[in-house]
C-alpha cells in the first residue's frame, strides 16, 4: 500500500509499517526510521487522528528533541544508571557512561523507531512513542531500549520500549 504521509507501507499482526523508514534527523543524527502505524484491520487504515498525531509531532519536531533529550538525561541518571552491572569500578565506568548533557543524549540514543497507537487507545489525545536504541548498560545492547511517550507533542513517560504497545 502506497500512503499519502507516510510513502509504501506493510501491513502485518495488527501493524502498519514503513517500508525503507523514513530518514529523520534526530539529536543532529540522520538515520532511517521505522514508523510503526498500529491498526487492527488493514481495510480500516490509519485514522485522521493517527496521521493528526505524526504531523503535529513532525511540525514541533525541533522542540520537541530538546524536551525528549532532557527527559532521556532524567530518567537515565535517577533509573537507569548503576541500576544492575559489574562491581569493578573501571567496568562500570564503561557500562554507565556520564549522560548529563544533550549532547551525551545524541552519543548514547539512537531513534529506532516512532509507535503510532490505535484511535481508541490515544484517548482524544495525539499520542505517539518514540522507541531508542542505546548505547549504556554494557553488552547486553538488544535489551529493550529506552522509549519516551508524548501526548500532545509533550514528554508522558520514559520508560523501556514496552511502553510503545
Amino acid at each position: 500500500m502506497i500512503d499519502k504521509v507516510f510513502g509504501e507501507l506493510n501491513h502485518d499482526y495488527g501493524l502498519f509499517e514503513t517500508v525503507s523508514g523514513k530518514t529523520i534527523k534526530c539529536f543532529g543524527e540522520e538515520s532511517e526510521v521505522r514508523i510503526l502505524i498500529q491498526a487492527e484491520d488493514e481495510e480500516d487504515g490509519i485514522s485522521d487522528v493517527q496521521y493528526e498525531a505524526y504531523i503535529s509531532l513532525m511540525k514541533k519536531w525541533d522542540e520537541v528533541q530538546e524536551a525528549v533529550a532532557d527527559s532521556i538525561i532524567n530518567y537515565y541518571n535517577k533509573e537507569e544508571k548503576g541500576a544492575y552491572g559489574p562491581s569493578d569500578e573501571e567496568e562500570f565506568k564503561t557500562w554507565w557512561p556520564d549522560i548529563e548533557t544533550r549532547a551525551d543524549v545524541a552519543l548514547n540514543v539512537h531513534l529506532e523507531s516512532i509507535v503510532i497507537p490505535p484511535e481508541f487507545l490515544m484517548d482524544g489525545e495525539r499520542t505517539i512513542t518514540l522507541c531508542f536504541n542505546r548505547d549504556w548498560g554494557g553488552e547486553d545492547l538488544d535489551d529493550n531500549g529506552v522509549a519516551v511517550r508524548l501526548v500532545d507533542e509533550e514528554v508522558d513517560e520514559v520508560g523501556y520500549k514496552d511502553i510503545a504497545y
